[in-house]
């Protein structure tokens, strides 16, 4: 399937990753502290579990040391690490396959929000993908960072655009997308 191509791409101001940063990390504390537990109650030393263990505590250093040096971190391999953890302990099988799911949406939540408009329709980059035509609209601006969009079906929709460090291009780019916005809509209408 060939690639679309779309004629402007708005990315919408980033929100703070801290609450699914947060929900992560405790997940991997309650892992390690439940696989403590189970290594003392269990009848036989399970090395699979140890390394584990090891493996997720230094790992989360990691990523702590990289939160602090001001750069993004993803979970997603921590949780895949913690759901191994879970998957060596008896009826741990059903927590492993939350921790996966859980690894493998947690990049999709961090993703930045973006929409696209191209000649034939407008996409709205999220969990899932929201695909509309333009049909779908009454109106649709962009004026001092923020994005409107006015659905037919009378439903509102506005959020923050990502601001631009260039003013100037920022205001062209802003006049240029509505006079592409404002044709799409008048040829639909007609």
């Amino acid at each position: 399937m060939a690639a679309t191509e779309y004629d402007f791409v708005i990315t919408l101001r980033r929100k703070s990753d801290a609450t699914v940063d947060a929900i992560s990390q405790l997940m991997l504390f309650f892992t390690l502290v439940f696989s403590g537990i189970e290594l003392f109650q269990a009848k036989y030393l399970s090395w699979y579990l140890v390394l584990l263990m090891f493996l997720l505590l230094g790992y989360w250093i990691f990523l702590r040391l990289q939160l602090q040096k001001k750069q993004a971190i993803y979970y997603r391999m921590a949780l895949a690490l913690a759901a191994c953890c879970w998957f060596v302990q008896p009826k741990g099988q059903w927590m492993a396959g939350l921790f996966i799911i859980a690894a493998l949406l947690e990049r999709q939540v961090k993703f930045p929000r973006e929409i696209a408009f191209g000649y034939d329709e407008v996409v709205i980059n999220s969990f899932p993908k929201k695909r509309y035509a333009w049909s779908d609209f009454k109106q649709v601006i962009m004026k001092d960072r923020l994005l409107t969009l006015d659905f037919a079906n009378n439903k509102l929709f506005q959020d923050q655009v990502e601001p631009n460090p260039n003013e100037l291009a920022e205001a062209r780019l802003e006049n240029e997308f509505n006079r592409f916005v404002q044709e799409r809509l008048a040829e639909v209408k007609s």
